[in-house]
C-alpha cells in the first residue's frame, strides 16, 4: 500500500472533512511535527506526513509521563539565599 502523504496543510483539511467539529487545527499538527511527536519527510520546504499515521497517532497519543518533583530532600544552600 502507498502511505497517503500530505503536508500540514492538506492534513489539517483533510481532517476536517472528516470530521466538520474537529478541534485538531493547522497549527496544532504544526507544533506536533516540530516538537517531533509526529513523524514527518522533509522534501524541499515541505514537511510531508503520512497521513494515516497521523490518524494512529490521535486515535491513540502516547501517554504523558509526569515530571519529577523534589522530594523534599537536603539541597546546598547558596551564598545569595536567605537562611530560615
Amino acid at each position: 500500500m502507498v502511505p497517503r502523504m500530505r503536508t500540514i496543510s492538506e492534513c489539517a483539511k483533510t481532517l476536517k472533512t472528516l470530521d466538520s467539529e474537529t478541534a485538531i487545527t493547522y497549527t496544532a499538527i504544526r507544533r506536533m511535527v516540530l516538537t517531533g511527536e509526529i513523524e514527518h519527510t522533509k522534501a524541499g520546504n515541505k514537511r510531508l506526513i503520512n497521513f494515516d499515521n497521523l490518524l494512529a497517532y490521535l486515535t491513540n497519543p502516547p501517554t504523558l509521563q509526569a515530571p519529577k518533583t523534589d522530594d523534599g530532600g537536603i539541597r546546598p544552600i547558596g551564598m545569595n539565599e536567605k537562611r530560615i
